[in-house]
């Protein structure tokens, strides 16, 4: 499930930065609404930076890895955009 939830992750920050960019999602159609209110509160260079972390993010799951550590870095880490 690390990795799977790091697919959804993707998707999801590839919404929000579509969103912070004014353009409609393309994975997550019934949150629009949110991903827009999300993206005010960032910046999209933020946004940038973070989905190149996921791709490092992606790569270190498939090693074994405390998840909880793992979980908690990420989503400190993505929590840091707003």
């Amino acid at each position: 499930p690390l990795k799977r939830t790091l697919d959804w992750a993707q998707k999801w920050l590839f919404d929000l930065t579509l969103a912070s960019e004014g353009l409609p999602p393309r994975y997550f159609l019934a949150q629009a609404a949110l991903l827009r209110r999300l993206a005010q509160t960032t910046d999209t260079r933020k946004l940038l930076a973070f989905n190149r972390k996921t791709i490092q993010y992606k790569a270190q799951c498939e090693q074994p890895v405390n998840s909880r550590l793992f979980f908690e870095e990420f989503f400190l880490n993505y929590a840091k955009l707003f």
